[in-house]
C-alpha cells in the first residue's frame, strides 16, 4: 500500500513522505503523541499484537526506504505475510498459552479429540473410576439389603418373601414416577453438579439404615421393614436424576468419535461389577454383619463423590459443557439448557411446557421411536430368561438347581466380551445396523438355548446370546445421543429408561402368570419336537425379539441416511 501510493506522489513531496509511511502513519513519526502511544498499547494488549506492531513499523520503514523491508511475495513453503513474519505472529498463533490454560496439560478432552486413546482423557478416567466403585457398592448393597430381610429382619416368618418383594417394588416405584419428572429438572441443572448431590444424597440415605443395627433389634420389625422401605425408595429416586445426569455429563466430555467406546467400557464395568458384587455381600453379611455392607455403600458412593468433583468440565476449566464436542448438541442447543445451567425461573409453570416439549420431540423423531420399540420387545423377552431360567435348568437341562450360577456366570461373561466387541463391531458396521442386528442374533440365540437338554450346550448358547444382548445394551447409548439434542436428553431419557423398566415389569409378570397356570401342564410332542411349559415361553420370546430387530432394520437405515441431524431439528423446531 504505502509502496503503490509513493510511486503516485512527487518525488520528495509531504504527500509522499505521508504514504510512505503507510500503516505506520499515527504510530512513529509525527504520531508521537498521547492518542499514538494509546493505540500503540492497546495493539501489544491484543494476541499477536507485539508481533503486528513490529511488522507495521518495519512496513512504513521499508515503504519509505525501498529497502530489505519492503513486503514481498511469500517463498514457496512459505506462509503469507512477508520476510520478517515469524510463524504464528498475527493471529494468536504462538507458542504463548492462552489465559487460564496450564502449560504442558492439553485442553479438556484435547487428547481424545485428536484420535488417541479414550484413557488419555483424565475427566473420563475420574468419570469411569467414579461409576466402577459406585456400581460395585449397588450390587453388595441390593443383594446385603435382600439377604437382611430374608435371613435376619423377617427370619421364620410366613410373609418373609413378601417383605423381599416389598423391596423390589420399593426400588421400581420411583422409576415410573420420579424418572419422568426427573428428566425435565436434569436439562435444566448442570450435570456435575447434579451427580454430586445425588451421590451424597444416596450416601445419607444408607448411612440413616445403621441405626437398625445399632438399636441392636430392639426396635419393633414392621419399623424396620418400613426404614428399610423407605430409603431403598429415595435411594432409587435419587438415582433417577443421577442416571440422565450421567448419560448427559458422557456427552460433554467424551467426543462423539468415542460414545460407543465410552460406554461399552461402562457395560463391562457393570457386567464384572455384577459378578465380583453379590458373592461379596453374603460373606459380609453372615461374619461382620449389615452395618459393614452398609458403610462399604456408603463408602462408594462419597468416593464417587469426590471423583466427579474433580471432574474439569470441557470449556470453563471446572464446570459448564464444551462447544460441539459431542453428537447430538451444537447450533440447536438453546443457552443455559445443554449444560444444565438453566435456573429454572419459569419455576412449575414452565414445568410442564419443557415435558411437552421433550415428549412432542420423542414422539415426532422416528429413530427414538424406533429404538424404544424394539428395545420394549427385547427387554420383554430377556425378562423371561431372568424369571423361569431357574426352572428350564431343572425341568429341561435336568440338573440341579445350584448350576443356575453357573448360567449366570456364562451370561456374565459373555456380557463383558460383548461390550469390548460392540466399540469395534459399530465402527466396522454402524451403530444402527449393530443393534438391529444385535436383538436379531440376541432372538435366534434364544431360540437355540429353549431347545437344548444338554448343560454344556445351553452354556454356550445362553454365553452366545449375552454377547449379542451386551453390544445392543451398549450402542442404544450412541444411537440416542446421535438422535437428541444435548437440552433434550435429559427428558428423552425419561421416557426411554421408564419405557425399558416397564417392560422388564410385564415380562416377569406374564410370563410367570403363564408358566403358572395357562401353561402349567404343558407337556406334548409337534412334528416330532417336545414342547414343556419353559421352552414355550422361551421359544415365544425369542421369536419376539427376532421378529423386532428384523422390522428395525430398514426404518433405522433410512433414518440414519436421510433424517436431519439432531441439533437442526431442535433449531426448527425452537423457531417454530
Amino acid at each position: 500500500m504505502g509502496v503503490c501510493a509513493a510511486q503516485g506522489a512527487r518525488p520528495g513531496g509531504r504527500a509522499a513522505r505521508g504514504a510512505a509511511r503507510g500503516p505506520a502513519a499515527g504510530l512513529r513519526g509525527r504520531g508521537r503523541g498521547p492518542a499514538a502511544a494509546r493505540a500503540r498499547r492497546r495493539l501489544r494488549g491484543l494476541p499477536g499484537g507485539a508481533g503486528r506492531l513490529g511488522r507495521v513499523r518495519r512496513a512504513g520503514r521499508g515503504a519509505a526506504a525501498g529497502g530489505r523491508h519492503a513486503r514481498r511475495p511469500a517463498r514457496r513453503g512459505e506462509r503469507p505475510g512477508g520476510a520478517g513474519e515469524r510463524p504464528g505472529e498475527g493471529r494468536g498463533e504462538g507458542p504463548g498459552k492462552r489465559r487460564g490454560e496450564r502449560r504442558g496439560r492439553p485442553p479438556v478432552s484435547a487428547a481424545v479429540e485428536t484420535g488417541a486413546s479414550l484413557w488419555r482423557s483424565r475427566e473420563w478416567q475420574r468419570l469411569w473410576f467414579s461409576q466402577a466403585v459406585s456400581v460395585v457398592g449397588d450390587y453388595v448393597f441390593n443383594t446385603t439389603v435382600l439377604l437382611w430381610i430374608g435371613t435376619t429382619v423377617a427370619a421364620g416368618e410366613s410373609w418373609a418373601p413378601a417383605a423381599v418383594s416389598g423391596v423390589l417394588i420399593a426400588a421400581a416405584v420411583p422409576v415410573l414416577l420420579v424418572g419422568p419428572v426427573a428428566g425435565v429438572y436434569v436439562d435444566r441443572w448442570d450435570h456435575r453438579r447434579v451427580m454430586m448431590v445425588t451421590d451424597l444424597l444416596r450416601a445419607a440415605f444408607v448411612a440413616v439404615l445403621l441405626v437398625i443395627p445399632l438399636a441392636g433389634g430392639d426396635w419393633p420389625v414392621w419399623v424396620q421393614i418400613a426404614l428399610i422401605y423407605a430409603m431403598v425408595a429415595l435411594s432409587s429416586s435419587a438415582s433417577r436424576f443421577f442416571n440422565p445426569a450421567r448419560f448427559s455429563l458422557i456427552a460433554q466430555v467424551v467426543p462423539a468419535g468415542h460414545h460407543t467406546r465410552a460406554f461399552g467400557l461402562l457395560t463391562a464395568t457393570s457386567g464384572t461389577a455384577a459378578i465380583v458384587g453379590p458373592p461379596l455381600a453374603a460373606p459380609l453379611l453372615f461374619s461382620t454383619g449389615e452395618e459393614w455392607a452398609l458403610l462399604i455403600n456408603v463408602a462408594s458412593f462419597l468416593v464417587s463423590y469426590a471423583a466427579i468433583r474433580m471432574i474439569r468440565m470441557p470449556g470453563t476449566g471446572t464446570e459448564g459443557a464444551a462447544e460441539g464436542t459431542a453428537g447430538g448438541a451444537g447450533d440447536g442447543e438453546r443457552v443455559g439448557e445443554g449444560d444444565g445451567e438453566g435456573d429454572g425461573a419459569g419455576g412449575e409453570s414452565a414445568f410442564w411446557p419443557e415435558f411437552v416439549e421433550g415428549l412432542r420431540f420423542f414422539v415426532r423423531n422416528r429413530t427414538l421411536l424406533v429404538v424404544v420399540g424394539t428395545v420394549f420387545v427385547y427387554t420383554f423377552g430377556v425378562g423371561a430368561l431372568n424369571v423361569l431360567n431357574v426352572f428350564f435348568v431343572t425341568d429341561n437341562l435336568h440338573t440341579e438347581a445350584s448350576w443356575l450360577g453357573t448360567l449366570n456366570a456364562a451370561f456374565g461373561v459373555g456380557s463383558i466380551l460383548g461390550s469390548l466387541l460392540a466399540a469395534t463391531l459399530a465402527r466396522k458396521f454402524g451403530e444402527t445396523r449393530v443393534f438391529a442386528l444385535g436383538i436379531l442374533l440376541t432372538g435366534v440365540a434364544v431360540l437355540f438355548y429353549s431347545r437344548q437338554s444338554a448343560l454344556w450346550a445351553a452354556l454356550a448358547f445362553l454365553a452366545l446370546a449375552s454377547i449379542s444382548v451386551a453390544v445392543v445394551n451398549v450402542v442404544v447409548g450412541p444411537l440416542v445421543l446421535h438422535a437428541t439434542p444435548r437440552h433434550l436428553l435429559g427428558r428423552v431419557n425419561a421416557v426411554l429408561n421408564p419405557a425399558t423398566y416397564l417392560a422388564s415389569i410385564l415380562s416377569m409378570s406374564v410370563t410367570g402368570f403363564l408358566a403358572s397356570t395357562a401353561l402349567r401342564d404343558l407337556d406334548g410332542t409337534f412334528l416330532g419336537v417336545h414342547f414343556g411349559r419353559i421352552d414355550t415361553v422361551f421359544g415365544f420370546s425369542a421369536l419376539l425379539m427376532a421378529a423386532a430387530g428384523l422390522l428395525a432394520i430398514r426404518p433405522l437405515s433410512r433414518t440414519a441416511a436421510g433424517e436431519p441431524a439432531a441439533e437442526k431439528v431442535a433449531a426448527a423446531e425452537g423457531a417454530s
